[in-house]
């Protein structure tokens, strides 16, 4: 596992070290919720990062594919969903959105 400090800026820098780039997506998916302590890649494409909440540590899944749109600046409302799920901090708007989309595709 790989550790690094965190950051607190919402901004992504250029060529940002992965740690620090894991801190900016959780930022963003649920602000001031998980401070990033490590990750480690599995063979699947899926980084495992350990998080430290308010209730202690917690493991996060967060696919690569969402790492390299974050490095872009961009993040899929699915991604944050997930994240803030997983800290347990699902924004409610983000679940009507969802609900209203699958309604969409049912009619």
């Amino acid at each position: 596992m790989h550790a690094s400090s965190s950051t607190n800026s919402s901004a992504i820098p250029t060529q940002a070290p992965l740690g620090q780039l894991i801190q900016i997506l959780l930022n963003l998916a649920s602000p001031g919720t998980a401070c990033y302590q490590a990750h480690q890649l599995r063979s699947d494409g899926v980084y495992r990062v350990v998080v430290r909440t308010v209730n202690g540590f917690q493991l996060v899944s967060i696919p690569a594919p969402a790492l390299l749109l974050a490095e872009l600046g961009i993040l899929v409302d699915s991604d944050r969903y997930t994240i803030s799920q997983q800290l347990g901090r699902a924004d409610e708007k983000v679940n009507v959105v969802d609900q209203l989309v699958s309604l969409a595709h049912v009619n």
